[in-house]
């Protein structure tokens, strides 16, 4: 009877070593291989470009860069307490996210088409990396925002 035991545990830690050996596997191929069909690049893609030391230029502002992903709809900002108008775009699996300001001449427009539109599908936003510095517990890092310009460079992929 012990022996029949200890070779039911013996498998039992064998499958359960493959599981998470295959889970972790996943997750990481998930986010690391950009979806092919899509334009542009990953959220994800966009976050590791632009982070950098304080006080520093990073290659990526200035520059218009196209990012696929999804609208956060628990981060959309319009016509509320803020200041400025913004949503949070994040990466089709749903891990990183970057903020993105609206600055159009008709920003309703944007947010319109925001709201009426499938919460799950991806989009395609043409935007311009901004930087800025955030200081935080001693430390600062450097990092970027997008900005979006005009209505016509946020569409449905």
């Amino acid at each position: 009877m012990k022996t029949m035991h200890k070779y039911f545990q013996g498998i039992m830690i064998i499958v359960t070593t493959l599981l998470l050996m295959t889970a972790c596997k996943v997750k990481q191929n998930a986010i690391a291989v950009p979806a092919i069909n899509y334009k542009g690049i990953s959220v994800y893609e966009f976050k590791s470009k632009s982070k950098g030391n304080c006080g520093k230029i990073l290659d990526c502002e200035g520059k218009e860069t196209t990012v696929f992903g999804k609208i956060d709809y628990q981060n959309v900002y319009h016509n509320q307490q803020f200041s400025i108008d913004k949503f949070f775009f994040k990466d089709v699996e749903g891990t990183y996210f970057v903020e993105v300001k609206v600055e159009t001449e008709n920003n309703k427009a944007v947010f319109d088409k925001i709201l009426a539109a499938d919460t799950s599908k991806v989009w395609i936003l043409e935007g311009v990396a901004k930087g800025f510095d955030a200081p935080t517990n001693g430390y600062c890092r450097r990092s970027c925002v997008l900005i979006l310009n005009s209505e016509k460079k946020l569409y449905l992929n």
